[in-house]
Order: C-alpha cells, then sequence, then structure tokens
C-alpha cells in the first residue's frame, strides 16, 4: 500500500548530511512511504544541530520524529534528501521540525530575520 507523504512540511537536507542522520538514528527506509522510520522508544537520538550566522539552533528529537498513525510503534524521521536546490550547491529546507522549535522574528526595518525558542510546541 502506497501512503502520501507531504515532504514539503519536513526538514530537506543534502544527502550527506542525510546519511549522517539515518547512521546516528538507525532509521531504515520505508518502500511504503518513501521516508525512513524507526521505533518511536529509540533512545540516544542526537538533537540537530543548525549553525546560522554563528547561532547553533538545536532541534530535538521529539521535533524530527512523527509517530506514524499504524499505531504499530514506528515513527517517522521527518527528513528527506532535498535534491532541488536550484543551483547553489547543497541546501537545507527548515520545515515544520525546525519551526515547531523556533518562531520567526522578522525585523523588516534592518532588513533581517532572526528565531526565538518557542516556550512550548503544543506536540
Amino acid at each position: 500500500m502506497q501512503v502520501f507523504v507531504d515532504h514539503n512540511i519536513y526538514l530537506g537536507a543534502p544527502t550527506d548530511d542525510l546519511n549522517a542522520i539515518v547512521n546516528a538514528t538507525n532509521a531504515v527506509f520505508d518502500e511504503d512511504l518513501s521516508m525512513y522510520t524507526l521505533p518511536c522508544n529509540s533512545t540516544g537520538l542526537p538533537d540537530l544541530q543548525f549553525t546560522i550566522n554563528k547561532q547553533v539552533y538545536s532541534v530535538s528529537p521529539k521535533e524530527y520524529l512523527t509517530k506514524l498513525l499504524s499505531g504499530n510503534g514506528m515513527c517517522l524521521l521527518a527528513i528527506y534528501n532535498n535534491l532541488n536546490t536550484g543551483g547553489f550547491g547543497p541546501a537545507w529546507v527548515l520545515g515544520e521540525p525546525f519551526m515547531r522549535s523556533y518562531c520567526n522574528i522578522f525585523d523588516v526595518g534592518n532588513k533581517q530575520i532572526g528565531f526565538a525558542k518557542v516556550k512550548n510546541s503544543g506536540f
């Protein structure tokens, strides 16, 4: 049975980074989902760390794992292989797992954007 997964809401990672995350989490590729899965009760999973303008932003496994609705105790690794970089080389897409962790702060007057840690993701 083929299941539709909307990649646009997940983190998009360059191939080498995705492979490193898969190895660090022991995730397994699920052909039906075309995504990586792992047991929801997996322990010792790393935080993902993004460095933007010398500031480190961490995304916990709580944010980058999504429980599958099948009730089988498996979670989806909410990260896909971002192959569409528009010709600018390896690029990340900071999707829903990042946005559940950080709010966007727009400073239009100074033409800059920042991020603030959320107090509670509500998930």
